[in-house]
């Protein structure tokens, strides 16, 4: 059995509709009066999908909104109006609604938005469960004795606030490491950033991963952020840095040993540990010098090679080599 809460102050419309969705799709339907009593049906009552008035007195349909997202509440709502103001409805769809009809819709167009909400409904809740039932949740698929250690390794390492570097040929599947830290980390819904180096034109490094105050440089006509600002509180995957031109790399080493970036121009922090809490944010790159990594544990997928963090600053870099064969001549290079 299908049941469509209608919510709406105005109860002989709310009847209306009750009567019409019985007619044209066979739904139950309550009827609620108030937003607090819809409220109170949606923690009581198996609810399939609501329908929902904007304008009603004292809790209207946005506190309602608010409350079914701060009640955690996974139940698809359509909102409708008598107004014709739709940009109230586009902030209802920003608060968390399916969609919004008008009042004056065929009720014919009123049972179909119904029915395309439940059935959304249904398939993400399928979707869930596949994905839980065979692990999918996780970028990395497969069972293998490798993947099993990489995936434990990863674990173990995901919930430290410090940086990581991640080793592996082009196409192992660097990027899908350093999506899982972050996935795990402490900041999950923090940005993730990706950022190529080796595509990166070489007068322009710096004020990519640091940023530029206006004026630094010709052309730098306004202030703008770079890698790190843009994913503060997040993750930040810098690929290929072993192919930055070798005074970036000494800059990017020496943000990370002193831990704050300043932007080009710049006299003043723009990140530094004092401002981000513990954890806050994560830094994934791509590296290959060896002289920031220790203690490593590898955990093989072919080629690459998943090592230890090698630090406790709070934005943590995952330092991910272009390949063993830079990182071990590099490795000689220092013996």
């Amino acid at each position: 059995m299908t049941l469509v809460l209608i919510v709406d102050d105005v109860p002989a419309m709310a009847e209306q509709y009750g009567y019409d969705l019985k007619r044209l799709r066979g739904y139950e339907t309550l009827v609620a009066k108030s937003g607090r009593t819809a409220l109170e049906s949606l923690t009581r009552d198996s609810v399939d999908c609501v329908i929902l008035d904007l304008e009603m007195p004292g809790m209207d349909g946005f506190e309602v909104l608010r409350s079914v997202e701060r009640l955690g509440l996974r139940v698809p709502i359509i909102v409708y109006t008598g107004t014709g103001d739709y940009d109230r409805c586009a902030q209802a769809i920003r608060l968390g609604a399916y969609s919004f009809i008008d009042k004056a819709e065929p009720m014919e167009r009123v049972a179909q938005e119904v029915e395309n909400a439940i059935e959304r409904r249904r398939l993400t809740a399928e979707v869930t469960l596949l994905r839980h039932g065979f692990g999918l949740e996780s970028p990395l698929v497969g069972t293998s004795p490798a993947l099993a250690k990489l995936k434990e390794a990863i674990v173990r390492v995901a919930p430290v606030p410090s940086p990581v570097l991640v080793v592996g040929e082009s196409g192992t599947g660097k990027e899908l490491v350093a999506r899982e830290l972050h996935r795990l980390g402490a900041s999950p819904k923090g940005p993730f950033v990706a950022l190529n180096s080796a595509a990166l034109p070489h007068e322009l490094v710096e004020s990519e991963l640091f940023g530029h105050e206006r004026g630094a440089f010709t052309g730098a006509n306004a202030t703008r952020k770079g890698a790190f600002e843009a994913a503060s509180g997040g993750t930040l995957f810098l690929d290929e840095i072993g192919d930055l031109p070798p005074a970036a790399q000494a800059k990017l080493l020496r943000v990370l040993e002193e831990r704050k970036v300043t932007r080009l121009g710049g006299n003043s922090t723009a990140i530094s540990r004092r401002k981000s809490p513990r954890g806050a944010s994560a830094k994934i790159c791509s590296i290959g010098s060896t002289c920031m990594c220790c203690e490593c544990h590898r955990c093989e997928i072919g080629s690459p090679t998943f090592p230890r963090w090698w630090s406790t600053w709070s934005p943590r870099p995952v330092l991910a080599s272009a390949s063993r064969r830079k990182l071990s001549h590099r490795t000689r290079s220092r013996h």
